[in-house]
């Protein structure tokens, strides 16, 4: 479970890298045009809805990983307390016949 977080976390932020080479190599060739102050901040816009979009998305995944982590643990949990039952049960028996 732990490696399958490792590996989301690992592509995401291959994505990301990915993304920052993209913006870098877009700034390089845009360094020359001068941007006209309404392009910007509709650039600007675009690029942080995005960033939000992104944001929402992993809030999402790591919202999805941390309930079936919690539902694991209350299987465990359980199983643990079923056998402490049995345990109990087992001794109390064993005290009252043996």
């Amino acid at each position: 479970m732990i490696d399958n977080i490792e590996k989301r976390f690992e592509s995401a932020l291959n994505k990301f890298d990915e993304t920052t080479n993209k913006a870098k190599q877009v700034a390089e060739s845009t360094k020359e045009i001068e941007f006209d102050p309404t392009k910007r901040d509709a650039i600007l816009e675009v690029v942080d809805d995005r960033i939000s979009k992104v944001t929402a998305d992993l809030r999402k995944e790591m919202a999805e990983e941390r309930k079936l982590i919690i539902k694991h643990q209350k299987k465990s949990l359980m199983i643990n307390i079923g056998i402490t039952s049995m345990v109990v049960i087992a001794f109390v028996f064993n005290c009252f016949l043996g």
